[in-house]
């Protein structure tokens, strides 16, 4: 199994954001996560997108008059990203693209003291290798964070796989888990819906603070703070 890193610099992920390959579950997901941040917008000034790829948020952020950092891994996502906002006028400091792990949202430096809110979109989450260490750079910097995911229930996982098939990933595999819900191909798709229970038990072990709020036919986010 490749890296997420690999997977989604060799262009695997790309399909995940083929909005052909979407079923209407999927659609549905993608607009109830533009309805969170709309109900959640008097919270932050700076929405900083965590998995941003090139930029998926970046039209909601200039619709909502709120500035906006995306972070990735995936060098050729940023430079995609750089182009765009400048070919759009939109430059530093109020508009940026940084290649930054998320396990490193702590490094990030003078931009932590803006009212500034960390969202995870997509299930990027659940894409990311060592989520725990993510969970502890979140804590490190006092910031308030939304991850939107899946739920784990047999009839959205169906949805899941619908999903996956349409990118025409090959051998998708589901394993369950007392962390949650696994699908992976032999193409380097990994991504992971968390159980609510497991990911609530991890925050408090950290100290931190966690609302599970369901959203859309089969979506469920995760609103916390340290």
């Amino acid at each position: 199994m490749c890296s997420a890193k690999t997977f989604y610099a060799s262009g695997g992920g790309d399909l995940l954001i083929d909005s052909s390959n979407y079923p209407p579950d999927i659609v549905d997901y993608l607009e109830g996560e533009s309805k969170l941040l709309s109900e959640m917008q008097d919270q932050f000034d700076r929405l900083a997108e965590v998995g941003c790829m090139e930029g998926r948020h970046i039209a909601w952020c200039l619709k909502h008059r709120k500035k906006y950092l995306g972070l990735d891994i995936v060098s050729r996502y940023i430079a995609s990203g750089r182009t765009m906002l400048l070919s759009n006028g939109l430059k530093p400091p109020d508009y940026r693209m940084e290649e930054v792990s998320a396990e490193r949202l702590h490094s990030l430096g003078g931009i932590l003291s803006e009212r500034l809110l960390f969202f995870f979109p997509f299930n990027s989450f659940g894409n990311m290798e060592n989520q725990l260490a993510v969970l502890d750079s979140i804590r490190k910097t006092k910031k308030s964070f939304l991850i939107c995911s899946y739920r784990t229930t047999d009839d959205i996982n169906t949805v899941r796989r619908a999903y996956y098939n349409n990118c025409g990933y090959s051998d998708i595999q589901e394993t369950m888990s007392d962390e949650g819900i696994r699908f992976a191909s032999t193409d380097g798709l990994d991504t992971m819906a968390y159980h609510p229970e497991y990911l609530r038990k991890q925050c408090e072990k950290m100290g931190m603070k966690l609302r599970v709020i369901d959203f859309s036919k089969i979506g469920i986010a995760y609103h916390g703070s340290a």
